[in-house]
């Protein structure tokens, strides 16, 4: 996941700070204590759900360094192919959030 991060900030031409700051806020996500949805840890052993809360954590970085407004259904056609609904994107991209403060 780290050389697709990198991938995506070369394609569009972002510093890769950004990739970083993606690592470290999933990294970050995945490791906090447990609470109720549990969907951090769900992303430890669900491969679906660990890829979710990475393109999530890289739209975050996006938003909070790049400045960058990401649009969930841009996000969903072309860096997830179709692979999960807006929705899914802005409840994960709200829990990230939350828990980041």
């Amino acid at each position: 996941m780290a050389t697709w991060s990198y991938d995506i900030v070369d394609a569009c031409s972002i510093p890769c700070e950004i990739a970083i700051n993606c690592m470290s806020y999933c990294d970050r996500f995945l490791s906090k204590p447990s609470t109720s949805p549990p969907r951090d840890k769900a992303a430890l052993t669900n491969h679906r759900e660990y890829q979710l809360a990475f393109i999530t954590s890289l739209i975050v970085a996006l938003k909070n360094f790049a400045g960058m407004q990401v649009d969930s259904n841009f996000v969903r056609s072309t860096i997830c192919q179709g692979l999960y609904d807006p929705q899914e994107i802005i409840d994960m991209e709200k829990e990230i959030l939350n828990w980041l403060g």
